[in-house]
Formats: structure tokens, C-alpha cells, sequence
């Protein structure tokens, strides 16, 4: 049976993990979540196994927690899901390494363009990966309807369909894509 941590259990990618999983290999998963909140907010709670709450990721204590909770359930792979997760539990993680766990998360090289939609864009671009358009504020009417995001966002925080003459009279346009 593997033992998987999913680390910011009340997530949406989080809830269909673990409803797949139990739905179809309830036999071979056992799961533990892990999330800031407090069990009965967590939509994930009837497909888990066990659940711990945490601190907040930015927490001095937070990162110790997790490898707590790894030692303690004898996790076997680990799914950082927010982003903060990713920066701290890597593919190459050592600790994690040591311990003899496979995390899910991106690899160290991936981190500055994870970390910045403007160099994930670019990428992107670079490599003919099918994107939205990408607007400079300059080319933006304001006759016409978009979709922004703030650049150093967190899942659909600050996202929101705005119109032209809008976004053109925000005073930070630049801290959006």
C-alpha cells in the first residue's frame, strides 16, 4: 500500500486526488492530508485516512511539521499542491530523499518559472506551447473585456474579468498579467 501526504488537502486538485484514488484504488492508497484549516472545512476529510492541521507554509515551523508528519505516517510520496509547498519539498528535496519518499513536486530547475508567470509565459511561448494571448498594457482597448491575474498570485486569488477602461485606470497595471 503506498502512503501519500497531500499537503494542502482542502484544495480542488487535492479533493480529486484523493476521490480518485479512494474510487478506484482504495486498496493500494492510503492517505493522509495535511492543510491550514480545521478538519470540517476541508472538503477532502471523507477521503482521507488521516488528517493533520498545520501551520501556515510561511511558518518557521511549518517545514519541520511535514517531515514530522512523514516520519510519523510513513509516508512514501508526498503531493505539494500550493505553491509555497513546491518551493519547499522539490523533487530533489534531500530531506525528503532521506527519508526515502518521492515527492510529486516540480524540480528545483523549474522553480523560477513556476514561481513567475512572466518567465512561465515566455517559455512557453519560446517552446509553441498553446497559451492564452498576452497583453502589454499598451495594446489593451478600452473598448474590450480581459481576463487578469496578479503576478505573484495564488490559485485564482485577485483573478477576475475586468474591462478595458478598468484596468486602464488601475494604478498597479504592472503588477498583472
Amino acid at each position: 500500500m503506498i502512503r501519500l501526504l497531500l499537503l494542502s488537502a482542502g484544495t480542488n486538485a487535492c479533493y480529486h486526488t484523493a476521490k480518485v484514488l479512494k474510487d478506484k484504488y482504495a486498496d493500494d492508497f492510503f492517505i493522509v492530508g495535511a492543510d491550514i484549516n480545521e478538519s470540517y472545512l476541508i472538503p477532502t476529510i471523507g477521503y482521507l485516512d488521516a488528517f493533520y492541521k498545520v501551520p501556515y507554509t510561511n511558518s518557521p515551523d511549518y517545514y519541520d511539521v511535514i517531515i514530522q508528519i512523514c516520519q510519523k505516517e510513513k509516508i512514501d510520496v508526498i503531493l505539494p499542491s500550493f505553491d509555497d509547498d513546491q518551493k519547499l519539498f522539490v523533487s530533489e528535496n534531500p530531506d525528503l530523499q532521506k527519508l526515502g519518499i518521492i515527492s510529486l513536486g516540480v524540480c528545483k530547475d523549474s522553480i523560477p518559472f513556476y514561481s513567475d508567470k512572466i518567465k512561465m509565459y515566455n517559455f512557453m511561448h519560446k517552446n509553441n506551447l498553446p497559451l492564452p494571448k498576452r497583453f502589454d498594457i499598451s495594446d489593451i482597448s478600452a473598448d474590450s473585456d480581459y481576463f487578469i491575474k496578479p503576478k505573484n498570485g495564488c490559485a485564482s486569488i485577485g483573478a477576475r474579468k475586468i474591462s478595458g477602461k478598468e484596468l486602464l485606470a488601475l494604478p498597479d497595471t504592472k503588477n498583472f498579467i
